[in-house]
């Protein structure tokens, strides 16, 4: 059902950017009357290769979102909605500060030491908000499926595994900004060398490309059925989800449950790890590998059960989070709200 807005009261509104190696999404946001976030626009576009070109892309990226450069204080009409711009939230990937600066980002190597949010406010008049992506997601599943949760974790499961935390109703983000890096914890000391340095890091086992390399040795060995001419123009991993989703016999169906069974005995290992350390209410995932659905959920839930004292008195609630692709930049532009003074946002 549409949300109806009073078009001459200005609607305080946030805008979010998910910054990633090759495209940035962004997003404007705001509350309908109950309180759940609402997306009014969103766009993508390209990631340049600098950071005095990132600036001006998240510049574009923002007069795309609301049809023209904001000032400072000052409404603009938007679909026939009066919208007042409250602020700007980033998610940037890699190792961010607490200060908003990056100290690490293998896939976005320029934006280190480079303060990308205060050189966006100051040329937009804007205050903004800079965190790392994977809390942004967190952020975003807390309060777009499960806001009455005092605890939550959220697991990215992409090109590697990135993650954020919940407690108390609050993200966590460490003495340095730097907390919940799930995908680097070492779950096989003897495993394959990770490209942070260590062996055995989480990510090298149960990331989406992992499940993709699952999904190769099972064709490989005749244990999955060969792709069909169809097929063969997705990634593997996706072709053989696809099954779950579509008539085909039942014997494929049993061949892909079963490396996706594999695929969940990996996961489960950090997530119990994950459930030990700090008891959430809802474990949240999201990530290309999602799109397999309730199969996902129940190998999981199968798989943690190997590890009895995960639950052990708890239960946990195994969801997927329900916005998509969408998690980084409606996260960042949530956390935006804390800008506002409107009592939204995280602190």
């Amino acid at each position: 059902m549409a949300v109806e807005f009073q078009a001459m009261i200005p609607q305080r509104v946030t805008l979010g950017a998910d910054v990633g190696g090759t495209k940035t999404l962004g997003v404007l946001v705001t509350r309908d009357p109950s309180g759940a976030p609402v997306i009014l626009n969103e766009a993508k576009i390209a990631t340049p290769q600098t950071a005095t070109e990132l600036v001006d892309t998240l510049v574009l990226l923002v007069e795309t979102l609301m049809g023209c450069r904001p000032a400072p204080g000052q409404p603009v009409t938007l679909d026939g909605v009066v919208a007042q711009l409250d602020g700007i939230g980033l998610g940037l990937p890699g190792y961010i500060g607490l200060d908003g600066i990056a100290r690490q980002a293998p896939n976005l190597k320029y934006i280190i030491g480079h303060d990308v949010g205060a050189a966006v406010a100051e040329r937009l008049g804007v205050p903004v908000r800079v965190d790392n992506d994977a809390n942004c997601g967190a952020w975003a599943a807390h309060q777009c499926d499960e806001p009455a949760a005092d605890s939550l974790v959220m697991v990215t499961l992409g090109t590697g595994i990135g993650g954020g935390m919940i407690l108390g109703g609050q993200l966590v983000r460490g003495a340095n900004g730097f907390a919940s890096e799930f995908g680097h914890m070492v779950i096989d000391p003897d495993g394959p060398r990770c490209v942070c340095g260590q062996s055995g890091c989480w990510e090298l086992s149960a990331s989406g490309n992992a499940f993709g390399r699952l999904v190769k040795e099972a064709l490989a060995s005749g244990r999955v059925h060969p792709l069909s001419a169809s097929e063969a123009a997705l990634a593997p991993g996706e072709a053989v989800l696809n099954r779950l989703s579509t008539e085909v016999p039942d014997d494929q169906r049993a061949a892909v449950l079963e490396v996706l069974d594999d695929y969940c005995a990996a996961v489960a290992l950090g997530v119990a790890n994950l459930v030990n350390l700090c008891d959430p209410e809802v474990v949240s995932l999201s990530g290309g590998i999602v799109a397999a659905g309730q199969p996902l959920l129940d190998g999981l839930d199968r798989a943690l059960r190997v590890h009895a004292t995960v639950f052990q008195g708890r239960s946990p609630r195994l969801r997927i989070f329900s916005g998509g692709a969408s998690a980084g930049a409606l996260g960042a532009a949530l956390l935006a709200e804390s800008l506002s003074g409107t009592g939204h946002g995280a602190s």
